[in-house]
């Protein structure tokens, strides 16, 4: 009796102690579920788990919780059967959020199957709800759409209650909706539960309740007003959270908005309603479209000064980021708007600032690349802020030959994007961030 007090008082201890940082929290969590392991305080350490694992799924910590749910899970099998669907769930969500999805199905598969021989169905209703979602892109989407009812369905039996863990699973049944063209079926559903919402709920849930309500704004066509209201919420996200797979969620859907409304052969009415978006958000229209395009080298930029091609750039990116230490490795990107009647200057100004970014890093630049004819692209040996501190000093000496309010150089665009500080594995999960921040710095 006298261990289990303990216990408990380091779990009582633990929740209201103040970290210095995310990484001590998830310090004494391991040490707190290793304790109750060799305890065999098997009910405390799954209340735990479940109470407290949030804020390490959504940092860059989540490899670290994977490895951790690696070491316990043998454990939980043999000896705790019964409780080993969390484990498994936890696992599966470490994969979601890494964007590997494939893996996390194969979790979720596992928590399902547990969690319905034991019935649990608190964890069936979140396993089934997150495998649905993974499967949003590749699935067949009407019977997705049937089983997308389930995981709420399962929350009530639990809980019989429609809280705020029920309005998350709901989610992904309204997005097939959308897919499936049910727009007004997802319109009534969205008002019912989620227009007029008594409960609290965390930044994130609420940043994605409002970019599920900019999804059926564009459904209905209101493209003006999704385009705004995503824009809202990009900026909360870069500037107040950080939550990568929503900025790169958001950034993709203003992309698609805004290829389809850049059509000529669009209505009148269309046409104006994205017209009024530009005005309202200042927004040059020319350059944004461009830079909207995500570029995609039509052509290789081959010479002294970028012997590389894109294409091989990206292929060679990928090698290096599949090899990649525990700092990891950062995909820059530089983009630069030059003055209409001085575009000839291109090639002269990205090659002054190719030079200058080339002798701030010295050998930490691994590769370089010109992506298209405004933008180039570099992989360096170095956190996000060492590269944001060394490119400053690059543009600093680009500027005094080329003075903002004196020279064709009207802009430059700058992100960097380090691999393993966003749990990113790929030069395209990379590139969409840095793309998405550039996005946001022309916004500004």
């Amino acid at each position: 009796m006298k261990e289990q007090l303990r216990i408990e008082d380091e779990i009582s201890e633990y929740k209201t102690r103040q970290f210095a940082s995310i990484e001590q929290q998830f310090e004494q969590f391991q040490m707190i579920v290793h304790e109750c392991i060799h305890q065999e305080q098997i009910e405390q350490l799954i209340q735990f788990i479940t109470a407290e694992i949030e804020p390490f799924l959504f940092s860059t910590l989540n490899n670290e919780v994977l490895d951790l749910m690696f070491t316990i899970e043998p454990i939980i099998k043999e000896k705790y059967q019964e409780n080993v669907a969390i484990i498994y769930l936890i696992m599966g969500h470490c994969s979601y959020f890494y964007m590997n999805f494939e893996e996390a199905r194969k979790f979720y598969k596992l928590a399902t199957s547990y969690a319905m021989e034991y019935k649990q169905f608190a964890v069936l209703s979140s396993s089934l709800n997150k495998y649905n979602s993974s499967m949003i892109e590749t699935g067949i989407d009407r019977v997705l759409w049937e089983s997308s009812k389930y995981p709420s369905i399962f929350w009530v039996k639990n809980k019989g209650a429609c809280n705020k863990y029920f309005l998350v699973r709901i989610i992904a049944h309204i997005e097939l909706s959308l897919k499936l063209e049910k727009n007004e079926y997802a319109y009534q559903i969205y008002n019912k539960y989620f227009e007029q919402i008594q409960i609290e709920l965390t930044p994130r849930f609420k940043i994605q309740l409002e970019s599920l309500k900019g999804d059926i704004l564009n459904s209905l066509n209101k493209y003006d007003e999704a385009l705004i209201l995503y824009h809202k919420l990009l900026k909360i996200c870069i500037n107040e959270v950080s939550y990568r797979d929503l900025i790169v969620g958001l950034y993709e859907r203003i992309s698609v908005i805004s290829q389809k409304l850049n059509d000529a052969q669009l209505p009148l009415e269309l046409q104006q309603s994205y017209e009024q978006y530009f005005e309202q958000l200042h927004i040059d229209k020319e350059y944004l479209q461009k830079h909207l395009a995500m570029a995609t080298s039509n052509s290789n930029y081959v010479n002294s000064s970028f012997p590389m091609s894109y294409d091989q750039f990206i292929n060679e990116v990928n090698e290096h980021l599949s090899n990649a230490s525990l700092e990891g490795l950062s995909l820059v990107i530089i983009d630069i708007k030059i003055r209409e009647d001085d575009r000839q200057l291109e090639n002269e100004i990205l090659f002054c600032i190719n030079e200058k970014i080339q002798d701030a890093f010295g050998d930490r630049r691994l590769l370089n690349t010109r992506i298209d004819e405004t933008t180039i692209g570099y992989l360096v040996r170095e956190s996000e802020l060492g590269t944001e501190v060394q490119s400053e000093r690059a543009f600093h000496e680009v500027r005094k030959l080329y003075p903002k309010e004196e020279s064709p150089l009207s802009a430059i665009y700058f992100a960097a994007v380090n691999n393993a500080e966003n749990n990113l594995t790929t030069y395209e999960q990379c590139r969409k961030l840095a793309y998405a921040y550039i996005y946001y710095e022309f916004y500004k």
